[in-house]
């Protein structure tokens, strides 16, 4: 299932193309929302001014895989003067959704603030304050489906974000959580979708340690045991990956300081002692033991 579709871009859409060309039979479910495309700026492929429409990569999926199609205009989140506040900026009206009835047996009143910003008025910051103490009071005072929960600051591309995170960071506001949501740095990083494709090579992985364990002599897995195992390289690096491996084995996983490069300095720094060291494999565990 593939959520947001509108905000797609051409390397993700290209991975979901090539699932299909590695898995015929598999099934993929899209949703999405046109009008809600939000990310257009960050998509931009140059010299193809229209990637920055969400149509651009509908008629690739329509194309490439030919799905049923299915239309909700039914909405179950918002009330409708602030749909119909929004719809003003469609580029086709008939596409404004209506909100479901169970909702609007719960509007409140004046619900709907519209500012026309004109030049020298007040700098979003600079209303903020007010938003949230007007927030606050909700909360205290109004019933659930008055309150102000959430208030929403939109920005065009991630330097804007960061730049604003930064700006809000530094009013010192008391009793809020700031939350940035948005395109990330790399395309294909979100955990929820990558999850499922890594699963299976990280079980693999874990079985490997297991059974280089079990072939291992004791006294050398008390010793593992004691001082632990420590992850090198890249796949080191997988979020959850020492986790994994310590539920799996039972001993203490860490991440190394410098997962990259830590092996070949460590190569670099035995070249010290090469006409020292002892050719085959070594049982540190019993030279430990004939030396006690």
């Amino acid at each position: 299932m593939i959520d947001e579709f509108q905000d797609i871009t051409q390397t993700r859409l290209d991975s979901i193309f090539t699932l299909r060309s590695i898995y015929p039979d598999v099934k993929i479910f899209t949703i999405g929302d046109k009008n809600q495309s939000i990310y257009g700026f960050d998509k931009k492929i140059p010299g193809i001014p229209e990637s920055t429409s969400p149509d651009y990569y509908y008629s690739q999926l329509v194309k490439g895989i030919k799905p049923h199609e299915y239309t909700m205009k039914t909405n179950y989140r918002s009330y409708q003067k602030i749909l119909d506040a929004a719809s003003v900026y469609l580029k086709n009206r008939d596409e404004a959704p209506i909100s479901s009835k169970s909702i609007m047996l719960h509007e409140p009143n004046n619900y709907v603030k519209i500012v026309q910003w004109q030049k020298g008025m007040k700098y979003w910051t600079e209303e903020l304050p007010e938003l949230i103490r007007e927030a606050q009071v909700s909360l205290k005072n109004e019933e659930r489906h008055n309150r102000i929960e959430d208030i929403a600051v939109f920005f065009r591309s991630n330097d804007e974000v960061y730049r604003g995170y930064e700006r809000v960071s530094k009013m010192n506001l008391q009793n809020i959580r700031l939350r940035i949501q948005g395109a990330s740095a790399c395309e294909l990083y979100r955990v929820r979708e990558i999850y499922e494709v890594l699963k299976r090579p990280a079980k693999q992985i874990a079985d490997e340690v297991m059974e280089v364990l079990e072939q291992t002599s004791p006294e050398l897995v008390s010793d593992i045991s004691e001082t632990g195992i420590t992850l090198t390289g890249g796949c080191s690096q997988l979020y959850g990956f020492d986790a994994l491996l310590m539920e799996r084995t039972g001993i203490n996983c860490t991440v190394a300081d410098d997962p990259d490069s830590c092996t070949a300095y460590g190569c670099g720094k035995s070249l010290a002692w090469v006409n020292h060291m002892q050719e085959g494999p070594i049982n540190i565990a019993r030279k430990r033991m004939m030396r006690t």
